[in-house]
């Protein structure tokens, strides 16, 4: 390969100055994938090595933008003689997009699938109402389930009504509006039968506490709907029992979470903007790409 490549650059119509500056920072790159434990493959990289060394670049070396993307171009360059372009991978173009906007960082620290049942266990402690606690774990585990924004699971013109849950083998919610949307969607939640935490289960243990009158899906036994402040109580409390101190998990910690999840279990930018109903490509700020582990294109 290294001969090809070789080859590959001596015959390329560029200027002496751009092969001088492309093998330069080739090198940069090559002594970076080098200095991770353990050291990555360079060509051809992984998409995932190419993000994290562009935030490597913006995060730790501060580069502008144009110094960025003449080290991805450099990238390019080098893997056109190997047949293979990781730089074109939808997740590459999305950081770099954010990069050239300007978008500043989502601090906010997203819910893990280990979290998750952390804070699910935690509810068994926050109140003495087997009902609350029913309801709360049904909450949560929705909440990242279904990519919801707290006011599609709380009261708000958005909220979820008990008539948008079906419940066959797996759970199918019904947007009626959201955010910018006024056209129902639906979605669906898998059963996983041999979860304890199924968010499945969960929906169904807490329907069997919750009385069939209609109104808010999410709602405490004398019928009111969650209000946006008693979510924010509760979870406080959960984040608490669960010894989850310290960091910054918000309502919103859930739906980035669910994102952050699905794209490092695969799933593509596309059907993560469809599934989280996002009208644009703003979700992309919210994946910590970190997490990531996605395959070639």
């Amino acid at each position: 390969m290294v001969s090809r490549v070789g080859e590959f650059i001596s015959r390329h119509s560029l200027a002496d100055s751009t092969k001088a500056l492309y093998t330069s920072l080739w090198a940069q790159f090559q002594r970076y994938s080098g200095s991770l434990n353990p050291p990555q493959p360079t060509l051809p990289a992984s998409p995932v090595l190419i993000i994290d060394y562009i935030r490597h670049l913006t995060d730790v070396l501060h580069e502008p933008s144009s110094k960025v993307q003449s080290n991805l171009s450099a990238i390019a360059f080098f893997h056109k003689a190997s047949g293979s372009q990781p730089t074109y991978h939808p997740w590459v173009k999305l950081v770099m997009r954010d990069l050239r906007k300007n978008v500043s960082p989502d601090t906010r620290v997203p819910v893990t699938p280990a979290m998750l049942r952390n804070i699910i266990d935690a509810c068994d402690v926050v109140t003495t109402s087997d009902y609350k606690v029913a309801m709360l774990k049904a909450l949560f585990s929705t909440m990242f389930h279904g990519f919801l924004r707290i006011g599609e699971a709380a009261v708000s013109k958005h909220s979820l009504q008990l008539a948008d849950l079906s419940i066959d083998v797996n759970a199918s919610l019904t947007f009626r509006s959201f955010k910018h949307h006024k056209t129902p969607v639906t979605i669906t939640i898998l059963a996983n039968s041999t979860d304890l935490y199924c968010p499945v289960k969960l929906l169904t243990t807490y329907l069997n506490f919750r009385s069939s009158k209609p109104g808010y899906l999410f709602c405490w036994s004398d019928g009111p709907g969650v209000s946006f402040s008693a979510f924010r109580s509760f979870l406080s409390r959960a984040l608490r029992a669960a010894g989850i101190l310290g960091e910054r998990v918000t309502a919103h910690s859930f739906r980035i979470g669910a994102a952050t999840h699905a794209a490092s279990s695969g799933m593509s930018p596309a059907e993560i903007k469809a599934i989280g109903r996002w009208a644009s490509d703003a979700f992309c700020k919210y994946v910590r790409i970190s997490s990531l582990t996605v395959s070639p294109q």
